[in-house]
């Protein structure tokens, strides 16, 4: 018999949980570069400088957390189909070298991930 193990409960920045199943935390650690950020979920989630809402393939309804670093940008995907249990699925890093000859392309890559119903910011402008 399989052992069942808990989903782990982050915190969003309304107080409210996010659920992060093994199946997806394992699945995204076996990534060396999410692994390498997994340190960083409680601020993006905590406090993130956007919350995007977007239609994906899958999940269907999502959110896409932004934070903003001097070193790129941290995103995080959350299924929202279902509000009472809202579910992160996935992670990842952008990362901006400045000074590099990629930089203004990196800065590009990370704006043009910012689609969809622009639901917080802390940014002005």
């Amino acid at each position: 018999r399989q052992k069942q193990v808990m989903d782990k409960i982050l915190t969003n920045h309304f107080g409210g949980p996010l659920y992060l199943s093994r199946e997806v935390f394992e699945r995204c650690i076996a990534d060396k570069a999410k692994l390498g950020v997994v340190n960083m979920l409680d601020d993006l989630f905590q406090q993130p400088d956007e919350v995007w809402q977007l239609e994906l393939d899958e999940p269907r309804y999502a959110g896409r957390y932004v934070k903003f670093y001097s070193t790129g940008a941290m995103f995080g995907i959350v299924d929202i189909a279902d509000p009472t249990k809202l579910q992160i699925v996935d992670w990842y890093f952008m990362a901006v070298n400045e000074g590099h000859p990629d930089a203004k392309a990196q800065a590009e890559a990370i704006d043009a991930q910012r689609t969809g119903q622009l639901n917080h910011t802390k940014l002005r402008g």
